[in-house]
């Protein structure tokens, strides 16, 4: 269990980064009709959508909520399962498709995604002093298993694999 709390930690840290290494914060700033002096404006609401770059999320802010927490850990997984359709729909095509980006990179992504549902909110679950946030990290869990329980036994899903391996 320690590894999964190291692993947990690591997501946490890596989500506040861009993907080179350095930390990004977004301002936004008017001019005021009084002054040259600038002001920040408050920056819109964030929502859930599947147009949000997995790298762009940040967990504490988006999910210090119980309803939050529930929203991150759908959306994950339903992007996740719309990356393994989007594998599945390769079946028989020709090999010359089957690449590594569109079969196994495909499947990272789809671990990644899971991460990020099942992560935070296994944290949450485990370490949060609220029992609603605890109840909501709770219910992440068991999506994830069985998106894990249907993409492994799924024969469409083996098939493009087992092509792309051969």
């Amino acid at each position: 269990m320690s590894g999964f709390r190291f692993a947990c930690a690591l997501l946490l840290i890596s989500l506040g980064c861009t993907g080179d290494g350095t930390t990004s914060t977004v301002a936004t700033f008017t001019s005021t009709s009084t002054g040259p002096a600038a002001t920040p404006e408050k920056p819109p609401a964030k929502t859930w959508s599947h147009e949000i770059a997995s790298h762009e999320v940040d967990p504490a802010d988006l999910a210090m909520s119980a309803e939050g927490l529930k929203g991150l850990c759908d959306v994950h997984l339903a992007r996740a399962r719309t990356i393994l359709a989007e594998i599945k729909a390769l079946k028989g095509k020709p090999a010359a498709e089957l690449s590594w980006d569109a079969v196994l990179g495909r499947v990272d992504r789809i671990a990644f995604e899971v991460q990020i549902a099942a992560g935070f909110a296994e944290l949450m679950n485990l370490a949060h002093p609220d029992e609603p946030m605890r109840e909501a990290g709770k219910l992440c869990r068991p999506k994830a298993t069985e998106l894990a329980t249907d993409m492994m036994l799924d024969p469409d899903f083996a098939a493009v694999v087992r092509s792309y391996a051969e």
